[in-house]
């Protein structure tokens, strides 16, 4: 679903291999709005769009390190992709510097909740912020100390609607008036709804654009990630444009 205009008609943006490694942090100070599912399936689409992608799962509820259990168990994909890590907090910039070091094309960071500490240095470390929220009210008042770290530090974010009701669309534009319009906050160019092809591919170690790809869900996490791609600004750069 997307409430705001898609990334242009007919371009697919790809990183271009051998650049310096872009650094994506997906933080959220309050749980349950779907931080670490944004997280391991922008990695999926980073893999199928020909990337190295990792995952560093900061989260001391390692949501993602049991996705990568679960998906060393299927036979269907190369469960060595997305390389996944735990690590705690304190020596994040380590495994950020192993993986450009590793020839990492981009790196999801899951991020721990509730950590201002721990946000402050990681926003530091980061290329590009992503803050999930559902459209509840109190979720998305809680992104508010999370952008304000990301504008002390002049670092591009935005806010993801994430878990939204398929059949609800009113709820989901008055979310990102909200949003914009209230908060002047940016937010990203493509809604994510609650769908259950998510928690399914989830529970096989799959990303939702291996499990159903032909499904909403995942042309939703297509288009986020296609937008994050020409927000980052890579389009120009390090990105070749190629028939979708």
């Amino acid at each position: 679903m997307r409430v705001f205009p898609p990334y242009p008609s007919g371009e697919k943006p790809t990183i271009t291999p051998n650049q310096p490694l872009v650094v994506v942090s997906v933080i959220a100070r309050k749980g349950g709005v779907g931080k670490s599912t944004v997280t391991i399936n922008l990695a999926t689409e980073a893999i199928k769009n020909g990337l190295k992608a990792g995952v560093l799962d900061l989260d001391p509820q390692a949501t993602a390190e049991t996705w990568a259990d679960e998906r060393e168990k299927s036979a269907n994909v190369d469960s060595s992709q997305p390389v996944v890590r735990g690590s705690k907090p304190s020596r994040f910039e380590m495994a950020i510097a192993e993986a450009d070091h590793s020839g990492y094309d981009i790196l999801f960071i899951d991020t721990p909740a509730n950590s201002t500490h721990a946000a402050t240095d990681i926003v530091k470390h980061s290329d590009y912020i992503l803050i999930p929220t559902t459209p509840g009210s109190f979720d998305i008042e809680a992104i508010k100390q999370t952008m304000r770290l990301a504008n002390e530090q002049e670092k591009p974010a935005a806010v993801v609607l994430n878990k939204c009701r398929h059949n609800a669309p009113i709820q989901t534009r008055n979310a990102a008036k909200k949003i914009t319009k209230d908060h002047h906050f940016p937010i990203a160019g493509e809604v994510i709804c609650n769908r259950k092809a998510f928690d399914d591919a989830n529970e096989k170690g799959l990303g939702v654009q291996e499990y159903a790809p032909r499904s909403k869900a995942a042309e939703e996490i297509a288009g986020l990630y296609n937008w994050l791609m020409i927000d980052l600004g890579l389009e120009a750069e390090h990105h070749a444009v190629l028939s979708a």
